[in-house]
C-alpha cells in the first residue's frame, strides 16, 4: 500500500500541575515527529482547564480528592501518514480519545498489510499484559512485605507492654480504623490476645 493516509487526532492529558500537563502535551509532539514515516501538518494545543468543577469519572474524583485539583487540556493533531502500519503505531503509543482518517475516501489493503497490523496489535497487547502481571507481582510482593513489617512492629511493641487500640496506634503511628483490622486478624491467627480492650502477645499461641 503506497497511497499516504492524511489522519487528525486528538490527544488528551489529564494531572497536575498545569505545567506538567502542557509538558506532556509537548513532549506527544516531539514524540511522534520521531515516528518514521509520519509528517506532522498540523498542532494545536487547546487551553488548559481545571477539572475542579467538572464531571469527573470514579477514578479521575478518587485521584482529585488524593492529590489535590486536576487539570485537563488535548492537541488536534493532523498528520500525513507513509501507511496503515504507521497510523496504527501512532493509536498505539499515544491511545488517542479518537482519530479520524481525513484522506484518501477509500483505501485498498492487501492481506500482507492487514497480517503485519494484526501481528503489531497483539504484540503490543501481550507486552501491556505482561506489564500488567508484573506490576501485580510486584505490587503482591510490596503488600506482602508491607504487613509483614507491621506486624513485627506490632510483636515488638506488645512485647514491651501490654496496650489498648489507641495506644499502639499511637505508638507505631498507623491510623485506628487501618490498624484495627489488621489487629484483629493477629488475634484471629492466635498471635495475639485481647481481653477487655487490652492487646496482648499470645505466649500459648
Amino acid at each position: 500500500m503506497t497511497e499516504k493516509i492524511l489522519c487528525r487526532s486528538i490527544v488528551e492529558v489529564v494531572g497536575k500541575p498545569k505545567e506538567h500537563v502542557e509538558k506532556a502535551l509537548n513532549l506527544v509532539i516531539e514524540k511522534a515527529q520521531e515516528i518514521k514515516g509520519l509528517k506532522i501538518e498540523k498542532k494545536e494545543i487547546s487551553e488548559i482547564k481545571s477539572l475542579k468543577d467538572e464531571k469527573l469519572s470514579k477514578t479521575e474524583h478518587k485521584i482529585q480528592q488524593s492529590t489535590g485539583e486536576l487539570f485537563t487540556s488535548f492537541v488536534e493533531i493532523e498528520f500525513m501518514a507513509n501507511n496503515l502500519d504507521v497510523v496504527a503505531s501512532f493509536c498505539f503509543d499515544f491511545l488517542p480519545s479518537s482519530i479520524e482518517i481525513v484522506e484518501p475516501e477509500k483505501m485498498k489493503i492487501n492481506t500482507h498489510d492487514v497480517s503485519n497490523l494484526m501481528n503489531d496489535l497483539l504484540s503490543k497487547l501481550h507486552n501491556a499484559d505482561m506489564a500488567v502481571k508484573r506490576l501485580n507481582f510486584e505490587n503482591a510482593a510490596l503488600t506482602n512485605n508491607a504487613k509483614l513489617l507491621l506486624r513485627n512492629m506490632i510483636m515488638v511493641s506488645l512485647k514491651l507492654k501490654e496496650q489498648k487500640l489507641e495506644d499502639l496506634s499511637s505508638s507505631i503511628g498507623i491510623p485506628v480504623d487501618q490498624l484495627k483490622p489488621f489487629l484483629e486478624a493477629l488475634v484471629n491467627e492466635n498471635f495475639v490476645k485481647e481481653e477487655e480492650g487490652l492487646y496482648k502477645l499470645n505466649k500459648d499461641g
